[in-house]
């Protein structure tokens, strides 16, 4: 089986505030946690996230300041997943998808494009961040290499650079996303279309998921504090609602409001977006 990649449009000056601050500074978590996620319900697993990545951060510059391997403490010890440098571009994906709406392209990623030029676009998030972040170690970055990874970060401008070559039905991205009819070729054009028109970057992670994760359906996984992940039936769905919006009781704009009531902020401007 293949990975199922999502692509999370983020800013940079997000990423630097929600995480990069935090890191530097774990006495900012409530304060940003507060921010990032505005309903109560949403920080208790963002927390968790955030706190297991401070763990390993912590963990690893104790090994660089002893210069030694850190020891365990003892059968009672939690299993830490992943380098720092992993779970920070994990944790990037997660605030990227509490800020954002983010697209699912099933098996089809950018950085699995046959194309050096997309690929050489992922960044490593040491080269947009300041603080701490400039000195983890990110030795897998800036592309994931396995499942449960997030990729570094594609800048605004290469956002951009991507943009045009949709818009000009680019065959190599044709070729990597299944062709403009298929359904990982609409979530790419939806994704970058609103990252674009937003000024932001991307983020592509695998197998995407956070603590409190509520599976609504085998296409659809929304997380219950954060902005929904969008398949390609949300295009299709928009399409459908512009069609019928002149009449409140078609099924169309019934769907429309039971996905909007699930997250009603980033959904409904999602779906009104042009």
């Amino acid at each position: 089986m293949g990975w199922d990649f999502t692509l999370h449009p983020v800013s940079e000056q997000e990423l630097q505030r929600f995480l990069f601050d935090v890191v530097d500074d774990p006495a900012r978590l409530d304060e940003r946690l507060a921010e990032l996620c505005p309903d109560e319900r949403a920080r208790p697993a963002m927390r968790a996230l955030f706190e297991q990545t401070l763990r390993v951060v912590d963990r690893e510059r104790a090994e660089q300041d002893e210069d030694d391997e850190h020891e365990s403490g003892g059968a009672d010890d939690e299993y830490e997943p992943g380098s720092a440098g992993v779970c920070v571009r994990w944790l990037a994906a997660a605030v990227a998808a509490c800020r954002h709406p983010c697209w699912s392209t099933r098996d089809a990623g950018l950085q699995l494009v046959g194309d050096l030029g997309i690929r050489q676009m992922f960044r490593r998030l040491a080269e947009i961040g300041s603080g701490e972040i400039e000195g983890i170690e990110d030795e897998g970055g800036p592309r994931v290499r396995g499942n449960f990874e997030a990729s570094g970060f594609i800048r605004p401008a290469d956002v951009q650079v991507i943009a045009l070559r949709i818009e000009a039905h680019d065959p190599i991205l044709l070729e990597a996303f299944g062709g403009a009819g298929a359904r990982a070729w609409e979530s790419l054009t939806l994704a970058v279309a609103y990252a674009n028109s937003r000024g932001l970057g991307l983020i592509e992670a695998t197998e995407f998921m956070v603590p409190g994760l509520v599976l609504t359906s085998e296409r659809s996984n929304i997380p219950a504090f954060a902005a929904p992940i969008v398949d390609v039936e949300a295009g299709v769905i928009a399409a459908i609602v512009d069609k019928h919006k002149s009449n409140p009781n078609t099924a169309a704009n019934k769907i429309k409001h039971k996905m909007a009531m699930k997250e009603p902020g980033h959904l409904q401007k999602l779906l009104h977006h042009k």
